[in-house]
């Protein structure tokens, strides 16, 4: 939702090479249909759009309310979109920290990043409202705004996928056809009457992994004990604050180590998929992804031979990848990799990637 609404904001203010983080010089586009949140919760425009957000977020604050028959008053009051706009000379620069002392700093991103920090530590008022169901809304906004967004040519009723397909994918890999006929006649099932829907979940959910247990056209697929777990993977950043503030002062080479994050992002996206996880959030440096937390590798090369599984690959080799990837677009940048060599403006400061990893029975 927030990826969405900062997209829109983008959208609404026009020239997207006035962006200075987030920013790539085709980033509404690509972004589309990614099946992810690429955009991040702050916006670096250059230029005084404070009058023309107001006009766009209110905009998108509407539809929301129209799509999700939530109180349009109560969404202006539940969203904080605030806006500041600040002047850096570039003789002499002078702002105002939070703390209202003088400062010389001419780092755009960082005298941004402080001022829209203290933003946040004003309370906002926000109308007490009962009986607002928001399960309802988000369901609506899924299936009306968000699904479709996010996966161009599927349908209205494309549902994101439950845990036990996220952590039985080699199967559907084996099989789309008969997988997702199992998905339908088993886990779609409806309750019976007198059964609960927590009751029909977990005996839907049991049924079809007993279904795949003796599902011929799986084999040599074996229902294993990782196939009852899910992983969910956060990932972030490290040394990138640093290395926004080291090269802040130059709003271009900002925006070209921001492109070279959403080229990472764009490539994240891809990668998770082809593991068979779904990705939720791939923002700047912040990732969070649900992802199987092993997949078998059959052997199909040969028609001549049993097919038999040759190797496991593990949620470990994705997190390989995705490092692969990052130092590749981010690091290795045609446009950035000199401020990592020898006297670089960013020699030791070199970004790297965190992984927090949640192994959980599903």
């Amino acid at each position: 939702m927030f990826s969405y609404l900062m997209r829109k904001i983008i959208e609404g203010l026009g020239n997207t090479q006035n962006c200075v983080l987030p920013y790539h010089n085709d980033m509404l586009n690509l972004a589309r249909s990614k099946g992810a949140g690429l955009f991040p919760d702050r916006l670096i425009f250059k230029g005084d759009v404070r009058e023309k957000i107001i006009t766009v977020s209110e905009n998108v604050i509407h539809e929301i309310a129209r799509i999700s028959e939530l109180p349009e008053e109560y969404l202006k009051h539940y969203f904080r979109i605030s806006t500041i706009c600040f002047e850096v000379p570039l003789d002499k620069p002078v702002v105002y920290n939070s703390d209202g002392n003088k400062s010389t700093d001419s780092n755009v991103v960082f005298i941004a990043d402080k001022l829209l920090d203290s933003t946040e530590l004003h309370e906002k008022y926000t109308p007490s409202i009962t009986n607002l169901d928001w399960k309802k809304a988000i369901d609506k906004l899924n299936g009306k705004l968000f699904y479709r967004e996010a996966f161009s040519g599927k349908d209205n009723s494309f549902k994101f996928p439950s845990i036990p397909e996220i952590s039985t994918d080699d199967f559907r890999k084996r099989d789309k056809t008969t997988y997702y006929r199992i998905v339908n006649e088993i886990l779609n099932r409806a309750p019976n009457p007198g059964e609960s829907e927590e009751e029909n979940e977990d005996k839907n959910q049991k049924d079809f992994l007993n279904r795949l247990k003796t599902e011929k056209a799986f084999i040599p697929l074996k229902l294993r004990p990782y196939h009852k777990y899910i992983a969910v993977v956060q990932a972030d950043g490290d040394n990138i604050g640093n290395t926004v503030r080291k090269i802040g002062k130059d709003p271009e080479t900002v925006k070209q180590f921001s492109s070279a994050l959403f080229e990472f992002d764009l490539r994240a996206v891809e990668l998770i998929k082809e593991f068979g996880g779904k990705a939720v959030y791939i923002g700047g440096d912040d990732l969070l992804f649900f992802a199987p937390v092993a997949v078998a590798i059959v052997n199909s090369n040969n028609e001549n031979t049993p097919k038999s599984i040759t190797y496991l690959n593990t949620v470990f080799s994705l997190l390989r990848k995705l490092d692969k990837a990052f130092k590749e677009k981010v690091i290795e940048s045609p446009v950035l990799k000199h401020l990592y060599d020898k006297g670089g403006e960013l020699e030791g400061n070199i970004p790297s990637m965190s992984y927090g990893i949640s192994i959980t029975y599903s």
